[in-house]
């Protein structure tokens, strides 16, 4: 990959800014960086190497050269159609999971599903993760940026990393190589196509269509899912219309989760 391939395979998209970088700390960083200097919509940074990567709750992770596909990507004025709620943004981290989710569908017919709220599993393992940051100049949301990385190889799970989760690779389940370029297309073509129905219905429909453990019992952890003990214990239902976790609780309430990371709960542990 170098930056006249990349420019070349995006041409007959709706593209930005777009910079190929051989490595980088992190993609959201330096695309945060670009938003000061006035980038425009649907720009793109992508890196063959991350040294200081990010995800939710402060976690960090190093992408090895040639072993993943991660990227971010600038959205400008998301919710044109109407003043941004707060409790909307969410979405956006729905709709990257969702773009990752269907692309991989398409292109390769393996069953990715969407461990709310940021997570891509292929057989309960995860292959990917969404970290959507939100850009603000006093109370005008200016930018949401897309971060974006994708287990290509068995080199991009890191031998003796801290795992919250089962980790695999694309490649473990294609039984094929991955062309990175194509994957990227793919995915930055259903970000577009889901982008302009982000505030109907058919979205939030496909988004929970596509839930990892849906009618199944989960335990809701607070915090960097370290601690044993679960804040909430409950059977996924859906989403509600903003994109927050609908669970089932045991007394028949339901409660909407806005964060947390979701596990798994053993069914001899749930039952009472």
């Amino acid at each position: 990959m170098d930056q006249e391939t990349l420019e070349r395979f995006l041409s007959d998209l709706p593209m930005g800014w777009v910079k190929y970088l051989e490595t980088v700390g992190s993609t959201n960083n330096f695309a945060s960086r670009w938003v000061k200097e006035g980038a425009l919509d649907f720009s793109l940074v992508i890196a063959n190497e991350q040294t200081a990567g990010k995800g939710r709750l402060g976690r960090k992770w190093v992408t090895l050269p040639d072993s993943a596909l991660a990227f971010s990507l600038i959205l400008k004025n998301p919710f044109p159609e109407q003043s941004v709620p707060n409790a909307f943004i969410p979405r956006i981290t729905g709709l990257g999971a969702l773009a990752v989710c269907t692309a991989i569908q398409k292109d390769y017919q393996l069953p990715v599903n969407i461990k709310w709220s940021n997570d891509l599993l292929i057989d309960g393992h995860k292959i990917g993760g969404i970290l959507a940051e939100a850009r603000w100049r006093g109370d005008e949301l200016t930018a949401i940026i897309l971060g974006i990385g994708i287990n290509i190889t068995s080199d991009s799970i890191p031998q003796g990393y801290s795992l919250n989760y089962p980790a695999g690779a694309l490649e473990q389940y294609t039984g094929c190589s991955v062309d990175r370029l194509q994957l990227l297309v793919s995915v930055l073509r259903e970000i577009n196509h889901w982008r302009a129905l982000l505030q109907e219905n058919v979205f939030i429909d496909a988004w929970e269509r596509n839930l990892a453990y849906k009618n199944e019992w989960v335990g809701v952890f607070q915090g960097n899912g370290h601690n044993d003990v679960p804040i909430y214990e409950g059977r996924i239902l859906g989403l509600n219309p903003d994109g927050a976790l609908r669970l089932g609780l045991w007394d028949g309430k339901e409660k909407s989760v806005y964060a947390g990371d979701i596990r798994i709960r053993p069914v001899d542990m749930l039952l009472k």
